[in-house]
């Protein structure tokens, strides 16, 4: 091989792309009485501060959020950056779903069984959803601008794929709490990852309707 094909070959081996790996492990919650909470939902792991290309296959996938028997259903959604949410109601009664999250705001307005309503997130964040006649309702969207996150299951056990290797920031996200901490991916991926979530200074607060103000007192 002459001195300019070797180099060639050496810069081509140089150039190639890392194969992407897998970052997995488990979160732990730790509730008041500093035990560790059994059963896990609503636990989003993800890498934060990354923007990536979205598959065509995770943009073109449905999501929704359905209104039933007075609560959303699933409580907590996680979609990519762009994508459209539907919002039915399956309840006999009226609903008026929206959300004041900066960036994200929507109000669908009054709406009766069997309707559904669209919206497109065209910004990355937390949108927090509710019902401006019932107060109990309440929902979360975690709007992504890239591909590397995922719910953990029951057990808090998660599991990343396609992570190209590189030093991380692991975001945990629940909404009782959040935390992170630093990762790095080797050529081997990141596994067996402990990450433990503290909620025990959680206090749920009421929230406001879409006027800002107070719901009414009454029954719902």
């Amino acid at each position: 091989m002459s001195f300019r094909s070797f180099t060639a070959f050496f810069a081509l081996v140089c150039v190639q792309p890392a194969v992407a790996q897998t970052v997995a492990g488990r979160v732990e919650v730790i509730e008041k009485s500093g035990a560790k909470r059994e059963s896990l939902e609503g636990i989003l792991v993800y890498l934060d501060g990354v923007v990536a290309p979205i598959p065509d296959g995770l943009r073109s996938r449905s999501f929704t959020m359905t209104s039933r028997n007075k609560t959303f259903d699933p409580h907590v959604e996680v979609v990519p950056v762009g994508s459209t949410v539907t919002f039915p109601n399956v309840d006999d009664i009226m609903h008026n779903v929206f959300s004041l999250s900066r960036g994200n705001r929507f109000d669908l307005g009054l709406y009766k069984s069997g309707a559904k309503k669209d919206v497109v997130f065209e910004n990355p964040g937390l949108v927090r959803v509710y019902c401006n006649i019932h107060p109990q309702m309440s929902g979360f969207i975690q709007v992504m601008s890239s591909p590397y996150f995922g719910l953990a299951s029951p057990d808090g056990g998660f599991r990343l794929d396609g992570i190209p290797p590189g030093s991380y920031t692991l975001a945990v996200w629940h909404e009782e709490g959040e935390t992170s901490r630093p990762i790095v991916v080797t050529e081997n991926g990141a596994r067996d990852i402990v990450i433990e979530l503290d909620v025990s200074d959680f206090k749920k607060r009421p929230h406001l309707n879409k006027f800002g103000k107070p719901y009414k007192r009454g029954k719902y």
